[in-house]
């Protein structure tokens, strides 16, 4: 995924550039970047934590 930011930002595809009837501009790579750099590591350790702890839930009964 962090690789076809690039691509997006080249083609614009998923993107909304003014002027257009709502007066609103998105860029759907800069989101992706954003996503990237604030969103993905936060959820990235919640869910290696809750594998972990399923990991140590299911060894604990086979001791």
């Amino acid at each position: 995924m962090y690789r076809s930011i690039p691509y997006y930002y080249q083609t614009g595809k998923y993107s909304i550039k003014l002027p257009n009837a709502t007066n609103i501009g998105f860029n759907f790579s800069f989101t992706l970047s954003i996503f990237f750099l604030f969103v993905f590591p936060f959820v990235a350790v919640y869910l290696l934590k809750h594998m972990w702890l399923q990991r140590c839930k299911k060894y604990e009964g086979l001791n």
